[in-house]
């Protein structure tokens, strides 16, 4: 970068090719005098006549090479997750009869949910998707690697709990099932998973040893909306602040194309406009889903392309075969991705749990704590959060000590609350009305059986 160069100074240059060498004299790749585009055979052979060059197999080759590419086929809609030897509707039923036998849990209602459950997996064959992930997770168990209780709509599900995958029982606290799985869309549920960051790489390969065809998924991020115009303004060197200042009151580029506020900006320069039309829609940056993980009972590149890419989680161990398509075009072909997060507040629980079985001999199981626990409510409303996952974040605290949170239900309420959504729509009045200080008054008295619970709150 010239350091004495700029916007001023570039601007005074009409090439574009001399304007950035004259910002940008020292970088490492430039396009100039390359013709990248597809040429006319006449303008291909005007450039070999120059160079001496006369020959006519040069341009039959080419077409005997083309002549010879098949069609690539787009697969899509398949069934690529390992399946069992045994029916796995079968096994996956025996399991979750067992795990009800090993709890001890008699009551109809269970056994009528888990009918119920197991009947939409069924129709929409997803029982090796759930075998799967709790056989990933009882790696994790076995080995001491520390595991989440489940998040999301996952804790909803009777056989996601008595699998193990989750640790919440979603009929105690009157979770829905029909929030992780809809019965009228085809598309898989989403089970994410948190493991010790530092040993989720353990995970990934027990699932390369054990079903051999796995591989990571690609990211791509677009020059878009405000941020394509921010990065062609970089480019030319112009003024952050006057780039702050135009884009203060837009979102799209639609928005910054057609807003009297941005006006001024566009007509003092130009150039930015003309650049970021040619880079919009195209791909910005490519990388590593940081999750998820595709698992195939095939050879994943009879399906789709794979790559070799660094691993942005471990810079030691060599490259990783990657997919190379983003998440959603993984799914519409039919390889399933599953979601194993690297959590570091596992990673300190894990050491804490560690350093009390050596200095006082006592194993903590997590699972057995009690969530009534008065302290803990009361460090949480006074504002202590520091080192508490999601809840030392600065809104959360906020609300905790704003709302104030005594039981299990309290702490759940606050999570879906603290979201952008829930917190700019019903946020204030669940506040008030949970204090005391408003009135609580229901849209319509058959509502009060579903909505008691949130003080009438719907979002």
């Amino acid at each position: 970068m010239n350091k004495e160069a700029n916007y001023s100074s570039g601007k005074q240059i009409k090439d574009i090719f001399e304007r950035l060498n004259h910002l940008y004299p020292d970088r490492p790749i430039s396009f100039e005098g390359m013709d990248l585009f597809i040429q006319s055979r006449l303008d291909i052979a005007s450039w070999y006549e120059k160079s001496g060059i006369s020959r006519l197999d040069i341009y039959e080759n080419t077409l005997e090479i083309a002549d010879k590419i098949g069609e690539y086929e787009y697969y899509e809609n398949l069934s690529l997750l390992p399946r069992p030897r045994k029916n796995p509707n079968t096994q996956l039923r025996e399991l979750c009869d067992k795990a009800l036998e090993d709890r001890g849990i008699i009551s109809d209602s269970y056994r009528a949910r888990l009918d119920e459950e197991l009947e939409v997996i069924k129709d929409k064959d997803f029982a090796s998707y759930f075998l799967v992930v709790a056989d990933m997770i009882q790696f994790a168990k076995s080995n001491d690697i520390l595991v989440g209780p489940g998040r999301g709509s996952a804790a909803g599900s009777l056989v996601c709990y008595l699998l193990g995958i989750t640790d919440v029982d979603p009929i105690e606290y009157d979770l829905l099932f029909f929030r992780f799985i809809n019965p009228e869309r085809n598309d898989f549920p989403d089970i994410d998973t948190d493991f010790e960051d530092r040993r989720r790489k353990e995970v990934k390969n027990y699932l390369k040893k054990k079903f051999k065809h796995v591989a990571s998924i690609s990211t791509y991020t677009y020059f878009k909306d405000k941020g394509v115009v921010r990065d062609a303004a970089r480019v030319f060197m112009v003024p952050l602040g006057d780039v702050n200042k135009a884009l203060k009151s837009v979102d799209t580029f639609e928005d910054y194309l057609e807003s009297p506020n941005t006006k001024e900006f566009r007509m003092k320069y130009p150039e930015v406009t003309w650049l970021a039309e040619r880079l919009r829609g195209k791909i910005r940056s490519v990388g590593v889903h940081a999750a998820g993980v595709v698992v195939a009972k095939d050879d994943i590149r009879n399906y789709a392309p794979i790559e070799s890419r660094e691993d942005p989680q471990d810079k030691v161990s060599g490259r990783i075969p990657v997919v190379a398509y983003d998440m959603d075009t993984v799914a519409d072909i039919g390889l399933i991705k599953l979601d194993a997060l690297g959590l570091k507040t596992l990673s300190i629980i894990s050491d804490t749990l560690n350093s009390i079985r050596k200095r006082t001999g006592k194993d903590i199981n997590l699972s057995k704590l009690s969530l009534d626990d008065s302290n803990v409510y009361a460090m949480l409303n006074e504002g202590y959060t520091k080192g508490v996952f999601q809840a030392e974040a600065v809104p959360y605290t906020n609300l905790l000590i704003k709302m104030g949170v005594s039981n299990f239900e309290d702490l759940a309420a606050s999570n879906a609350l603290v979201r952008p959504g829930a917190m700019n729509t019903v946020g204030a009045s669940y506040t008030n009305r949970k204090n005391g200080d408003e009135a609580v008054s229901y849209i319509h008295p058959i509502m009060k059986p579903f909505t008691e619970n949130t003080y009438d709150g719907l979002s």
